[in-house]
């Protein structure tokens, strides 16, 4: 549901000759989805370029026909299946259909694809709906629910503005950066920057077998006055980075990987008032997400770990199973 390894409909149009004769063309489609399309000698190959571990956008491994997700350290080999790292499920393989001279990227038709679409019915005792709000919205309304309310708070919830994430490898270390993260303000884009290589692995070693540094900058809601084409984004960013860290001027980008989507939750005045709840009109149907209306104190990731244990909690508590108790600070009580 519009979720990491999934994709629907027409995707991209691409120019034949933008593919090369070997290896892969990153490609991202108007919607943000980064694509990989390859030649396979008469034959093209494409997959959704989201990795199937968290979403991040997946990129050619050096040194090998395989594609790596440099956040996680996931590898995928030349047809999209996982051999190390978080990653459990394959790449979603999307269709590719000749036009002339270009080439029409699609959703996958194959049965063996996880993004093919079918209208097959699947009985089941309960359901949890724990998609994105984009997702949610497109699989309650094509059920077409009786519940009136219950379909207009659906229809209702909304995406925050578009976010960007730019994650660069540089050819050396910025030695004035004192934490490993930063919160910024008085940029047009930036709002924070991490150095993953002070912090995380893989990030760690390469930082001390190359001499460089992994730095990721965010900007957390680009505002509709400010949406620009990629390239013009991407160079904004980067004259920032030179205004925060001025040594960056003289570093190299040895590699980068640039991501702007649009499917955050968006939290507007007036939004929370008809924001679903775990349970819903229907007794089998449960919601999960950071777009669910909890009581509890929590928030984005939080919260969608939260509602899924309450729905989880609602589904055993109508079998009469032993409820699992929640994690959070007191709801009742002096401590609440």
């Amino acid at each position: 549901l519009d979720g990491a390894g999934a994709a629907s409909g027409a995707v991209a149009s691409i120019p034949k000759r933008e593919v090369p004769v070997t290896g892969w063309l990153q490609h991202t489609s108007e919607a943000g989805i980064p694509l990989l399309v390859a030649r396979r000698g008469a034959e093209w190959v494409a997959l959704d370029g989201r990795c199937t571990h968290m979403g991040c956008p997946v990129g050619p491994e050096a040194g090998t026909d395989g594609l790596y997700c440099p956040c996680h350290a996931g590898r995928f080999d030349a047809e999209g299946v996982p051999f190390s790292g978080p990653p459990k499920a394959p790449l979603a393989r999307l269709d590719v259909r000749e036009a002339g001279e270009m080439l029409v990227i699609g959703q996958a038709s194959s049965a063996s694809s996880p993004a093919v679409v079918t209208s097959e019915e699947l009985p089941c005792d309960y359901c949890v709906v724990a998609s994105d709000v984009r997702g949610t919205r497109e699989l309650i309304a094509a059920t077409q629910p009786g519940n009136r309310d219950f379909a207009s708070h659906i229809a209702a919830l909304g995406e925050a503005d578009p976010y960007v994430v730019w994650r660069v490898w540089l050819d050396r270390p910025v030695s004035s950066a004192d934490f490993p993260f930063y919160t910024v303000s008085g940029y047009t884009y930036t709002d924070s920057i991490s150095f993953y290589s002070s912090f995380q692995q893989p990030f760690i070693d390469w930082a001390k077998r190359t001499g460089g540094c992994v730095a990721e900058l965010h900007a957390y809601a680009v505002a509709p006055q400010d949406i620009r084409p990629e390239p013009e984004i991407r160079a904004a960013m980067q004259q920032e980075l030179y205004a925060m860290f001025p040594e960056t001027r003289k570093a190299t980008i040895r590699h980068e990987i640039f991501m702007m989507q649009s499917n955050f939750t968006r939290w507007a005045p007036g939004d929370h008032a008809t924001r679903p709840g775990v349970e819903t009109p229907y007794a089998n149907l449960f919601l999960a997400g950071d777009w669910v209306s909890t009581k509890a104190p929590v928030f984005l990731m939080e919260a969608a770990a939260f509602t899924g244990r309450q729905a989880a909690n609602a589904i055993a508590a109508k079998e009469s199973l032993r409820q699992r108790p929640l994690p959070i600070v007191p709801m009742d009580g002096i401590f609440a």
